[in-house]
């Protein structure tokens, strides 16, 4: 039996941190994740956290903590959505352009973020965005163009949401890569984030 402990430990203290470049936030998300999936593996096997085996972690456990995550935590797709739908927002706020294209959308995130990107949530997404006047779509020519009223909703709703650190974090990642790739970002947008960095 390998013992999860140290393998957790190991990725928390030394992968994260040094091979990742996670920040704070992002390690202390993932330690609060990996509490979780323990205490429940914990109870589940009738062990001690520090007495669990990888052996322990596997596929029906994990989808059994998935379901009690959405069920007793309330913490399910819906969240995910959330989450996704503010990494889209980014993008668009985060970029100096006025208009940018749906497939440089896609790629943006795709090289920000850690997590798979499904086009189709990114379409229902920016579909919510535009009836709620934050974008417009020009569908013919797979453009998304910002609207006035986006600056006041990442204002009062994104910076001001509970999912903020984790979000926050994500923010961090794509203006970097927006940086990066091209050059520089929407400094109007950026300062809105600068208090922040600053906590």
């Amino acid at each position: 039996m390998t013992a999860l402990a140290s393998h957790l430990s190991a990725f928390l203290n030394e992968r994260l941190p040094h091979e990742r470049n996670a920040s704070e936030n992002t390690r202390a998300s993932y330690a609060y994740a990996f509490q979780l999936l323990v205490q429940f593996a914990s109870q589940r096997c009738k062990v001690q956290p520090s007495a669990l085996s990888l052996e322990q972690i596997e596929a029906r456990l994990v989808l059994d903590f998935l379901a009690h995550l959405e069920t007793v935590r309330k913490n399910g797709p819906s969240s995910r959505n959330a989450r996704l739908a503010q990494d889209i927002v980014a993008v668009v706020c985060l970029r100096t352009e006025n208009e940018i294209s749906f497939d440089s959308l896609l790629e943006d995130l795709v090289r920000s973020l850690s997590f798979p990107i499904d086009s189709d949530h990114v379409l229902q997404n920016l579909q919510h965005s535009r009836r709620g006047g934050l974008v417009s779509i020009d569908w013919h020519r797979r453009a998304i163009k910002r609207e006035g009223p986006l600056k006041d909703y990442v204002t009062n709703r994104v910076i001001a949401n509970e999912m903020w650190s984790l979000i926050f974090d994500d923010w961090l990642k794509i203006n970097r890569s927006i940086e990066n790739r091209y050059g520089k970002v929407n400094t109007e947008y950026f300062e809105l984030l600068s208090p922040k960095q600053q906590q």
